[in-house]
């Protein structure tokens, strides 16, 4: 059985880890704002009113380099045994 040891976290590594919760958060609202604005587009297509489409691009992850840095970062606490 594995032992789990706690970790000490700095106030800037704490500080990352809710910016990466909220980021995830967010991306979450914005996938089903997307699927509003699909539906939308395509009531839209059916008046023959729609913008051009403009796909999404895509960026670096954020969230996925924040996490790797807090693990990089972050120290087990020594047992005092």
């Amino acid at each position: 059985m594995a032992i789990l040891t706690p970790t000490i976290m700095t106030p800037e590594q704490e500080l990352l880890k809710q910016a990466a919760s909220e980021i995830k958060q967010l991306r979450s609202h914005n996938q089903l704002m997307s699927a509003r604005l699909d539906m939308f587009d395509k009531m839209m297509l059916l008046f023959e009113t729609a913008p051009p489409y403009r796909g999404m691009g895509m960026s670096e992850d954020l969230v996925w380099k924040i996490e790797r840095h807090i693990e990089s970062s972050t120290h087990p606490v020594e047992s005092a045994q």
